[in-house]
């Protein structure tokens, strides 16, 4: 038979099979053991599809965690966790806890707390030979907002606020205090030494103490922050009293690398601790070392010594001071009195 017919009918032959094993019914068992009638069939399109891996869960976000009570609000230990604040929270009994030191501050906080527009009362903190004196002790990384102190009582000796203590790295926001505070140095209605931190829409209406002898310890005193090193301090304001021997202001008593902008203070700024040389008295700020002030107004009587003015007691550095007035009385009974700054040191530059 001559090989070309022969390659022919194979071929034909081939072709009926194929056919036959796909389309007339002919049951074909796929590689996989199942039966069926279209070899097609064995490779169902799902069945390419390789199998997507389960999509890893996301990190648990940590619960936030409710506060109802003052026994609650010390009893926080996870510093990491966010909390907020469910209704006013009522301190009163403090005053007897820890014979007689009261509340303890809590420690170094890197969590949240939302207060929610809701107020804590009558928190008492008796500790005259400690560090870092406040609600919080330190804070780092953290975040509070929204949050009233009233009526609260805080001693401490050195670095004692309000809220916190030190903060590094912080942002705070509604913060509002009122009550009295007391420390050796370094003392602020809100924070009273902050680094690289935010505080924005907050307030003090209360009295702020730093009665040290010795102006040498001073950090500064303020009606926001006792000392701040580049922060920015925004839409606040003190109505507070001060009193100190140095580095004393509505605002912040010192400051380095901070802008302080829409503030106001209505506090007097006073001399009242027997001090032979009580200096840098500011309306705004006790001393300012390479800082801005912007869009500022003090009506609080300065009292002082030397060096005393309306914004600003005494500049080092490059220092911006715009759109700012004062309309306080300046009563100072030694040197370098001015209605809105007291001093210049003289390698610095002053943009007004």
């Amino acid at each position: 038979m001559d090989k070309k017919i022969l390659f022919t009918l194979l071929l034909i032959t081939s072709l009926i099979l194929f056919l036959g094993c796909t389309n007339l019914g002919i049951e074909v068992t796929c590689p996989d053991g199942e039966v069926v009638n279209d070899i097609r069939d064995c490779v169902d399109e799902n069945k390419l599809i390789p199998t997507q891996p389960k999509t890893p869960p996301r990190p648990t976000q940590k619960t936030v965690q409710a506060i109802t009570t003052c026994q609650e609000l010390q009893n926080i230990t996870d510093l990491t966790s966010n909390y907020i604040l469910e209704n006013n929270i009522d301190c009163t009994d403090t005053i007897n806890w820890n014979n007689g030191a009261g509340f303890a501050p809590l420690a170094t906080f890197t969590g949240t707390l939302n207060g929610q527009g809701f107020t804590i009362t009558d928190l008492y903190i008796n500790r005259p030979t400690s560090k870092e004196v406040g609600l919080f002790s330190r804070t780092n990384n953290a975040t509070i907002t929204n949050l009233g102190i009233a009526n609260t009582t805080i001693i401490g000796k050195e670095n004692v606020g309000g809220l916190i203590g030190r903060a590094e790295n912080t942002s705070v926001d509604n913060i509002h205090y009122s009550g009295e505070i007391n420390g050796w140095g370094g003392v602020g209605g809100i924070i009273a030494r902050g680094t690289n931190t935010t505080i924005t829409n907050s307030s003090n209406a209360g009295t702020i103490t730093s009665s040290i002898i010795g102006h040498n310890r001073a950090r500064g005193t303020g009606g926001i922050t006792g000392y701040c090193d580049t922060c920015i301090i925004s839409k606040s304001y003190n109505t507070g009293n001060i009193y100190g021997n140095k580095d004393l202001g509505g605002i912040a008593g010192q400051t380095q690398e901070t802008q302080i902008m829409t503030v106001y203070n209505t506090g007097d700024i006073n001399w009242g601790h027997g001090v032979d040389w009580p200096y840098f008295f500011g309306g705004i700020v006790g001393t300012m070392r390479d800082s801005t002030i912007r869009n500022a107004y003090n009506t609080g009587t300065i009292y002082g010594n030397s060096y005393g003015s309306g914004i600003a007691g005494y500049m080092q550095g490059d220092i911006a001071i715009t759109n700012v007035y004062n309309r306080g009385h300046i009563i100072q009974i030694n040197e370098s009195v001015g209605g809105l700054i007291g001093g210049l040191a003289s390698d610095s530059t002053l943009t007004l």
